[in-house]
């Protein structure tokens, strides 16, 4: 489900990348990042994943996002101090906290597969 599109408006992007997400097995290995965002704009977009919880769906070039290695799939676990409730409106609330938050903000997403913690110090796009 979708609750957002930014605005762009661009359905067949939103769909690819949460089949993408959702048709990872359960063998991948999963592991915490934070990321500390310094500016207002975010970046990505998210949307409501297939368990509830907010998903990045969409990460924009030349953003602070892509800067810091986050990708599509990654899900989120804390915003600032507070872990994105599951259910109605979760997607809503979690970006009305991104966008007011003071800065720096510290988002923790979760990363299936991948093979392991992504070293945060080399360029994630020359890998």
């Amino acid at each position: 489900i979708v609750s957002s599109l930014g605005s762009n408006g661009d359905i067949a992007a939103v769909e690819e990348a949460s089949d993408a997400f959702m048709e990872r097995t359960t063998e991948d290995s999963s592991y915490a990042l934070d990321f500390v965002f310094e500016t207002q704009d975010l970046g990505f977009e998210i949307a409501k994943g297939p368990d509830g919880r907010p998903v990045v769906i969409l990460v924009k070039a030349g953003s602070e996002a892509q800067d810091l290695g986050m990708r599509a799939g990654d899900v989120f676990q804390r915003v600032g101090e507070v872990t994105p409730d599951v259910g109605k409106g979760v997607v809503e609330a979690a970006l009305a906290r991104m966008r007011a938050g003071r800065r720096p903000l510290r988002v923790r997403v979760e990363r299936v597969g991948f093979g392991g913690p992504l070293d945060q110090h080399r360029d994630p796009m020359s890998q």
